[in-house]
């Protein structure tokens, strides 16, 4: 009986072992497998990808261990059912050593991809032709870096279209100038960004006009800090950022060819306040209070006629995905309403980059977007997500927009070619919510010809908007926010009043942003026509 009770014993410790080995065997070949979609982009294995690209070394020694440790089992025991899982797992651990390999060697050649967005005969400044040359780059970062950061838990898991730097070289015959435009929620790093550009290219800081989208699909680079493998990833994404661009500016410099440009105006209806009436404003669509629906545009073009550049301006937020939930704590990553609109022109014109700037949208959504819904009795909206549909009234809106900014294009005539130069910057105080302290706002003023640019580093809501082109003395004016920086909201005298999402996001106290951007301007404009 005792012999027959330890052989029971024998059979079932023999039985756990042979489980525990299948157990490995199959993580082995789901972790292979799962790793090789990651590479392939199929897949994401959270942050595991990005760490496998940084650290391939370590991967590849634990994967190697894991070989070993197969091959150690089957040398205690042979059995065909151990031969079989052994054989599946190595072969699977070498398929993935291999790519592992190759993954990181597909990361170490990765090459900017630059578009040449006009092809003339490149000319040398003559000292007296205005010149113009455009490109863009991609700076949709890798795949490897995927899930990209969003807000706390909220991730980007893939990309739905990618992302630009778009870059207009100019020169009036005695100086140069680059006009800017990123796909991106700000400027990152601005001080930097401006410094690298300026020590790259020898044109002066005052000279580069760089400004951003502001589109909610991408990680908001200097909005906060970012911890841990966010950072790291960020880190990574702003070095590929800032690589891309000194490569656009360089290919839109080597495109410049004596150019004409002419400015215009249309309408276009796809925006709508977004503040809603009451003791506490909420965000929705408010058709009664102010909008401004001009959209600006401002066209370069080569002697012969052909398109080099179109520069976009109009009021309105890039969040027609914003909140776009799809597949529980994941959105998709996107260069939303003023991206699609640019790539959308840019095929419609056949030649020339797009640079898409904007207004003064600090209250101005999208009359369509992701989420929706309202005030339902009391002051909580009740707010309802199109998740994945989202992504086709994107392309619906943009499709509209697109055409309303290629009509007023249509009617623009591009005649002059005195294009000179100035450019001019200010530093300005306001008093802060916080008593005792104050806020830095950089204003900037650049001027293309008969052409007026005023850039604020802030979001400023529509009736601010009016009040600072109200100082210029240039009638062909487009307000730039997001400019050379960001420095959060600036909220008129109602905000403050109706408790509005603005003013609750504002640095400084009521009736302060405002003064100090119009006496800032007024005196900028004063110094200019001395």
């Amino acid at each position: 009986m005792f012999k027959l009770f330890k052989k029971n014993t024998r059979k079932k410790k023999r039985s756990t072992k042979e489980k525990l080995m299948i157990l490995l065997s199959l993580l082995t070949i789901g972790f292979a497998v799962a790793s090789l979609a990651a590479f392939r982009g199929i897949i994401y294995l959270s942050d595991a990808t990005f760490w496998i690209a940084k650290q391939p070394a370590i991967f590849i020694l634990t994967a190697l261990a894991l070989i070993g440790l197969h091959a150690w089992l089957l040398v205690k025991k042979t059995t065909k059912k151990r031969i079989a899982l052994v054989t599946l797992s190595v072969l699977s651990l070498l398929s993935l050593v291999i790519n592992t390999i190759i993954f990181k060697q597909e990361i170490a050649s990765y090459e900017p991809k630059i578009e040449t967005s006009f092809t003339g005969t490149a000319a040398k400044m003559d000292g007296s032709s205005f010149m113009a040359g455009s490109a863009k780059g991609d700076i949709t970062p890798l795949d490897y870096m995927f899930p990209m950061p969003l807000l706390s838990v909220l991730k980007f898991d893939r990309v739905v279209d990618p992302v630009y730097a778009r870059v207009l070289a100019i020169s009036d015959g005695k100086q140069e100038a680059l006009y800017i435009t990123l796909d991106m929620t700000f400027v990152p790093e601005a001080d930097e960004t401006l410094k690298t550009l300026s020590e790259h290219t020898g044109i002066p800081v005052e000279n580069i006009f760089i400004s951003a989208t502001h589109t909610h699909g991408a990680t908001p680079v200097s909005l906060m800090d970012f911890h841990g493998t966010d950072a790291a990833k960020i880190t990574e994404w702003y070095g590929q950022v800032k690589e891309t661009l000194l490569k656009t500016v360089d290919e839109a410099r080597q495109n410049m060819v004596p150019a004409r440009y002419g400015y215009g105006t249309g309408t276009s209806n796809v925006n709508v306040n977004r503040d809603m009436d009451g003791e506490k404003s909420v965000l929705g669509s408010n058709f009664d209070r102010y909008s401004d629906k001009t959209v600006r545009v401002m066209r370069f073009e080569s002697l012969d006629g052909d398109n080099i550049g179109l520069v976009v301006n109009y009021a309105v937020h890039s969040v027609v995905a914003n909140g776009a939930l799809v597949g529980g704590l994941r959105t998709h990553w996107t260069s939303d309403l003023a991206g699609y609109t640019s790539r959308k022109l840019e095929n419609m014109l056949d030649s020339g980059a797009v640079l898409y700037s904007v207004g003064a949208a600090g209250d101005q959504n999208p009359g369509l977007r992701a989420q929706y819904g309202g005030p339902t009795g009391g002051s909580n909206p009740a707010v309802s997500n199109l998740g994945a549909a989202s992504y086709n009234v994107l392309d619906y809106l943009s499709e509209i927009h697109a055409r309303d900014i290629l009509a007023a294009n249509e009617n623009l005539v591009a005649d002059k070619t005195d294009g000179t130069i100035y450019s001019a910057e200010k530093v300005v105080q306001a008093e802060a919510a916080e008593e005792g302290e104050t806020i830095d706002y950089r204003l900037r003023i650049f001027q293309i010809g008969d052409v007026m640019f005023q850039g604020v580093d802030a979001e400023i809501v529509s009736s601010i908007g009016q009040a600072v082109t109200a100082t210029s003395p240039v009638e062909n004016t487009m307000l730039v926010m997001i400019t050379n920086g960001y420095q959060g909201y600036i909220a008129d005298d109602w905000g403050y009043d109706h408790n509005a999402f603005e003013a609750g996001n504002a640095k400084t106290k009521k009736g302060a942003g405002q003064k100090a951007l119009v006496e800032g301007f007024t005196d900028l404009f004063a110094e200019m026509e001395k």
